[in-house]
């Protein structure tokens, strides 16, 4: 559980939670239904998704499968998913999340 009330899903989703929550990124939504399924942070105007992935629930065949056929689904309807792992550097995360936060917002004016 985040400190503002938010319910997050796992540890991983806590730490990269606060990696964004500290940061100059704009505020996602946590956990929120998109298309039937519960995303981890959701940038509805961007239609920006990431994904914390864990070695416990996402490296199984099943679970890589069951991933690869949700990110399809949501990349279809329009939204952009990144997938990261709490381990990942934190400046390497908001790069990456700040570069699509950024093309999205700028493929939205067009």
């Amino acid at each position: 559980m985040t400190g503002d009330g938010e319910r997050t899903a796992s540890p991983g989703e806590v730490d990269v939670l606060w990696i964004v929550r500290t940061s100059d990124l704009p505020q996602p939504l946590v956990n929120a239904p998109v298309l039937g399924y519960v995303v981890d942070l959701l940038w509805p105007a961007q239609r920006l998704i990431v994904e914390v992935d864990s070695k416990r629930w996402h490296d199984g065949p099943f679970a890589r499968q069951n991933d690869h056929h949700r990110q399809a689904v949501l990349e279809a309807a329009g939204y952009a998913v990144l997938r990261v792992r709490r381990t990942d550097p934190p400046r390497q995360i908001l790069q990456r999340i700040h570069a699509a936060l950024t093309a999205r917002s700028v493929d939205s004016r067009l």
